[in-house]
């Protein structure tokens, strides 16, 4: 964020939101297993249904999972 000069207070707030967003999609992933919690995997397959869901729409969670490389 601070290499895109993207420090005011509502990029860190959309940051802040993208990053909850981001474990509620691991938290479903999760669940979706059976798995009691979350680890490497609940993360890794969040990220991998991140991509998939760019690939359908523009989407990113940005600063997270800029679009630039959802693509």
């Amino acid at each position: 964020m601070l290499d895109e000069h993207r420090t005011k207070q509502e990029d860190i707030d959309t940051a802040n939101n993208n990053l909850k967003t981001f474990v509620e999609m691991m938290k479903s992933e999760a669940n979706a297993v059976g798995a009691a919690k979350l680890d490497n995997k609940a993360f890794h397959a969040a990220e991998r249904a991140l991509g998939r869901r760019s690939l359908i729409t523009v989407f990113s969670l940005w600063p997270f999972w800029p679009h630039a490389v959802s693509g």
